[in-house]
């Protein structure tokens, strides 16, 4: 299988025959981790009703990073997918082509954050006043001194 003819098929995936699908079973023997070949391959199973394709469906999704796509791919008559990329290249121009305004908004942001910061002090002023607050009263600690007065025996029991 040459590069045309497997570009040919994933852009007519519904077109795969069983030489087709034969062709991209060996290019996957030799490039075992080739996801879209496997996509290929499996979407040949199916449309010829193999006995292989439950096995292989097993061995593709391991393989694959979005399993919704290849569901999507091998459950559809059209893949849209191909639709959608056609749609979005034809309007990748267009959306070049729009013109947008930038507007700093940062400046106005800091503004508004120091205003209301300092509103927040002035709120607050009553209630910092160092006059307000009474100094707490320390105790002495006193240390810890053992009791000699009483003579405290070591005993020992023997445990049952």
């Amino acid at each position: 299988m040459n590069q045309t003819d497997f570009t040919y098929l994933l852009q007519n995936p519904q077109v795969v025959t069983q030489q087709q699908t034969e062709s991209v079973n060996s290019l996957l023997a030799e490039f075992p981790y080739f996801q879209s070949a496997r996509a290929i391959y499996l979407k040949g199973l199916k449309d010829q009703s193999s006995i292989k394709y439950n096995q292989e469906l097993k061995t593709t999704a391991a393989y694959t990073t979005d399993r919704s796509i290849l569901f999507d791919y091998i459950t559809s008559e059209a893949f849209i997918q191909n639709e959608i990329s056609q749609f979005i290249k034809q309007n990748t121009a267009h959306l070049k082509d729009i013109k947008v305004d930038i507007e700093d908004l940062s400046v106005k942001k800091s503004v508004k954050i120091d205003n209301a910061l300092k509103q927040q002090i002035s709120d607050t002023k009553g209630v910092l006043d160092p006059a307000l607050f009474q100094p707490k009263e320390t105790r002495p600690v006193k240390s810890f001194v053992l009791d000699e007065s009483e003579i405290i025996e070591n005993v020992t029991r023997k445990p049952k």
